[in-house]
C-alpha cells in the first residue's frame, strides 16, 4: 500500500482538545484535515469557547472533511444577533443620564453596560444544532451529550458559582450540546451572559485538557491516554491601543488568549499543535470572509503538517515518563511502540507462559524480519494445546528458547545492555481477592539502568550454554483458499451445518458492520507491519496466505471472516483489519464470506465501522461488545492455528 505520508504512530488513538480563539477556530479544520490523512482518531474530545465546536462536531461523528465544508462556508457574521434585553440596574436620574450620553460618545460600552454584552449567542446555538442535526439524522429533537458517539466535554465558566461548568457525555448526559457550545463560546462582553450566569470557557480554561485527568474521568475508564491538543498563536501586537474601542476589543481578546497561555505552560504532558493565526482576532467577526477562512484553514494544515512530520521528536520532547502500565493492552502497547522510538537489537523474554505470542505476533515477526535477537526463558510447566503450539511458534520465529525449573521474573527485557536504551516491563504477580490495576512496572534507562542490568544477570546463566536455533528465512507465500475454507469447515461447528457456503471474495466495506465498538489500541498499531509484510510479498491484503519460516514450517494467516445477514456482511474476525482500511481510504477487502449458516450472531450489536472506536487503554470483553460474550466464540483463530495439526515439526 502506497502512502504519500507517513502515518502517525502515537496518536492512532489519542485524546483531542481544542483551544478557544472565537472565529480564528477556523483554522482547526485544516488541522484536523491533515491529522485525519495521518490516522489520528479520537477517543474522546474537549473544547473551551470555539474549540468547543469543534469538539462538539467531532463528537457527533464529523470527518475533517465535513468540518471543513462546514467552516468554510460559515457566515460569521450571521452568528451575531442583536443583545436580548436585560432586567436594568440602572436607576436613578444621573445614571439614566450619564448612560444617554454614552450611548453616543462610548457606544460599545454602553451597550455592555445595558445589555452585558455587545451581541445574543443565540445564533451560535441555533447553527451548532443544526449541524449536530444533520450528523446525527436520527435524532429526534435537541441532541444531547447522551446522543454523541464519542464521549464529549464542552466547559464554559459560571459567574455565579466562581467555577467552570462542565458538560459531558459522562456527567450530564441529559443536557443539550448546542446550549453548551453556546455558553462556552460566550466571550464576556462582546456576548450576553447566557442564563445570566455562563461565560465563555477560556475566561477560566482555555485549554481544557485537565477534564481528562479528574476522577469522575478516571471512573468513566477512558479508551486513551495520550492527549493532542490544538492551539492558536496570533501575532503580537506592535503598540499599545491608543483608543477606547482598541482597549476594550484587547481587553477581550487578551481574556480569551491569555488563559491558554498561561495553561499551555501549566500542562507540560500535552503534546501541542500550534497553529499561527496572524493578526486576525478572537473577534473579528465582521472581517472573516473566504480569503481569511482558507488562510486559517492553510495555517492549520501547515503547523499539523510540521508536527507530524516530526512527530517522534515532539513526543520525545515533552513525553513524560511511564512507570506503571494498568493491563495487558498497554503492556503490548508500549512493546508495539519500540518498533519506532527505540532502536531495538535485542529482546529477552521471560514468562511462565505464552499468551503474549499471539498479542504481538506481528511485532515479533517485525523484529526477526529486522535482524533483532529473541531470547525466551519459560517455566516447565507441562505445557499442552495452544501453550505448546505458541511455543513451537517462538521457536518457528528463530527465537533462542530454552526451559528452566523457575524464572526470577516475568517480563520483557529490550536492549538489556544498552545504557542509553535499555528498557524492562515487569509484570506484577497476581495477588488473588484485590483489585490492584497496576499490572506491570516500566523501566527506562539510564536512570533505571541498575535496575535492568540486575534483571539481566538473573537470566544470562539460563543461556550461558549454546543452543542451536532454528534458522528461518520470514516470507508470506499465496495458499489456496480451499487450505483456509477446509480447516474452517472442519473446525468451526457454526460453518460445519449443512447448507453453509463458505467463499473467498472482496466485500465492499461499506456494506461491512462490525459486532464490536472498540478494537485493541495495540493490535491496530500492528496491523500496517502486517500490511508491508504482503506488500514485499506481492500478496494482495489479506488474500489466502501463510507465514513459511523454513522450508517446511508455516502457519496460515488468517483472512477476515464475515458472515452474510441482512443484506450486510458481520465482522466475526478481522476487525482491526477492516477498520485499519476503512481509515486509510481502502474501499474493499478480501475475506471470507459465510452465506446461509443456522448458528445465530453471537452478538446484538451492529456499528458501523466509521463509528468504532480504537482503544488506548486495556479494555475488556463488556467495554467491546456491552455484554459478557466469549472472545472465541466462533473458534477461527483455533481452527486455523490448531495446535494439533500446526508446526508439529518443530522440537522444544
Amino acid at each position: 500500500m502506497n502512502r504519500l505520508k507517513p502515518h502517525t504512530r502515537f496518536f492512532q488513538t489519542c485524546l483531542g482538545v481544542f483551544q478557544g480563539g472565537g472565529c480564528r477556530g477556523a483554522a482547526f479544520a485544516g488541522a484536523l484535515a491533515e491529522a485525519e490523512d495521518r490516522g489520528v482518531a479520537f477517543a474522546g474530545v474537549a473544547g473551551a469557547s470555539a474549540g468547543s465546536i469543534l469538539a462538539a462536531l467531532l463528537g457527533a461523528g464529523a470527518t475533517a472533511a465535513y468540518t471543513q465544508s462546514t467552516l468554510s462556508k460559515l457566515n460569521f457574521l450571521g452568528l451575531l444577533r442583536e443583545p436580548e434585553r436585560v432586567s436594568s440596574d440602572v436607576s436613578g436620574f444621573v445614571m439614566r443620564s450619564c448612560l444617554r450620553v454614552a450611548r453616543y460618545v462610548l457606544k460599545d460600552a454602553a451597550t455592555v453596560w445595558e445589555y452585558h454584552g455587545l451581541h445574543s449567542s443565540q445564533g451560535i446555538e441555533d447553527w451548532v444544532n443544526q449541524q449536530l442535526h444533520e450528523l446525527l439524522p436520527a435524532v429526534k429533537g435537541r441532541v444531547r451529550f447522551r446522543d454523541l458517539p464519542v464521549p464529549t466535554y464542552v466547559v464554559a465558566t459560571d459567574i455565579i458559582a466562581n467555577d467552570v461548568k462542565i458538560w459531558s457525555s459522562l456527567t450530564t448526559p441529559d443536557d443539550e450540546v448546542a446550549f453548551a457550545v453556546r455558553c462556552s463560546c460566550s466571550i464576556p462582553a462582546f456576548f450576553q451572559p447566557v442564563s445570566g450566569r455562563y461565560i465563555d470557557g477560556g475566561v477560566l480554561s482555555n485549554l481544557p485538557s485537565f477534564v481528562f485527568s479528574g476522577p469522575d474521568f478516571a471512573q468513566s475508564k477512558p479508551f486513551a491516554n495520550r492527549i493532542l491538543a490544538f492551539t492558536l498563536a496570533g501575532a503580537q501586537a506592535e503598540k499599545s491601543p491608543i483608543t477606547g474601542g482598541e482597549l476594550f476589543k484587547a481587553a477581550i481578546n487578551t481574556i480569551v488568549d491569555g488563559a491558554s497561555a498561561l495553561q499551555g505552560r501549566m500542562v507540560q504532558s500535552v503534546h501541542q499543535i500550534t497553529i499561527n493565526t496572524g493578526d486576525i482576532k478572537a473577534t473579528d467577526f465582521a472581517a472573516m470572509d473566504a480569503e481569511k477562512v482558507g488562510w486559517l484553514t492553510d495555517q492549520g494544515r501547515n503547523a499539523a503538517r510540521d508536527f507530524f512530520d516530526d512527530e517522534l521528536g515532539r513526543v520525545q520532547s515533552v513525553q513524560t515518563r511511564v512507570d506503571v502500565l494498568s493491563g495487558d493492552d498497554e503492556i503490548y502497547s508500549a512493546l508495539t511502540e519500540t518498533l519506532d522510538n527505540v532502536r531495538i537489537s535485542h529482546v529477552v523474554i521471560s514468562d511462565n507462559q505464552t499468551r503474549w505470542a499471539y498479542a504481538i505476533f506481528p511485532t515479533l515477526l517485525a523484529w526477526r524480519i529486522r535482524g533483532v535477537r529473541i531470547q525466551v526463558v519459560l517455566g516447565s510447566q507441562n505445557a499442552t494445546g495452544h501453550e505448546l503450539y505458541r511455543r513451537r511458534l517462538v521457536r518457528a520465529l528463530g527465537a533462542d528458547l530454552r526451559i528452566a525449573d523457575s524464572i526470577p521474573f516475568s517480563g520483557f527485557l529490550l536492549n538489556p545492555e544498552d545504557e542509553g536504551l535499555a528498557r524492562a516491563i515487569v509484570v506484577a504477580p497476581e495477588s488473588p481477592g484485590t483489585d490492584d490495576e497496576i499490572k506491570a512496572v516500566y523501566y527506562h534507562a539510564p536512570l533505571d539502568s541498575p535496575a535492568i542490568r540486575a534483571m539481566w544477570a538473573s537470566l544470562r546463566p539460563t543461556f550461558q550454554q549454546a543452543r542451536e536455533t532454528i534458522q528461518t528465512n520470514l516470507r508470506l507465500s499465496p495458499v489456496s483458499e480451499i487450505t483456509i475454507i477446509e480447516k474452517l469447515q472442519k473446525h468451526v461447528s457454526a460453518y460445519a451445518t449443512v447448507g453453509a457456503q463458505l467463499s473467498m471474495e472482496r466485500v465492499p466495506l461499506n456494506l461491512m458492520l462490525s459486532l464490536t465498538k472498540l478494537v485493541r489500541g495495540y493490535k491496530f498499531k500492528q496491523i500496517e507491519q502486517l500490511f508491508e509484510f504482503f506488500d514485499r510479498a506481492g500478496v494482495k491484503h489479506f488474500d489466502a496466505a501463510e507465514v513459511r519460516y523454513t522450508d517446511q514450517l508455516s502457519t496460515l494467516v488468517t483472512p477476515p471472516v464475515v458472515e452474510f445477514s441482512g443484506g450486510r456482511f458481520i465482522l466475526v474476525q478481522g476487525n482491526t483489519r477492516a477498520l485499519y482500511c476503512h481509515r486509510n481510504g481502502i474501499d474493499e477487502l478480501r475475506c471470507v464470506v459465510v452465506r446461509d449458516h443456522k448458528a445465530p450472531l453471537p452478538s446484538t450489536q451492529r456499528i458501523e465501522l466509521s463509528d468504532v472506536l480504537i482503544g488506548g487503554r486495556t479494555i475488556s470483553t463488556v467495554d467491546r461488545y456491552g455484554g459478557d460474550i466469549d472472545k472465541d466464540y466462533r473458534n477461527i483463530e483455533w481452527a486455523t492455528h490448531n495446535p494439533g495439526e500446526t508446526l508439529l515439526d518443530v522440537q522444544l
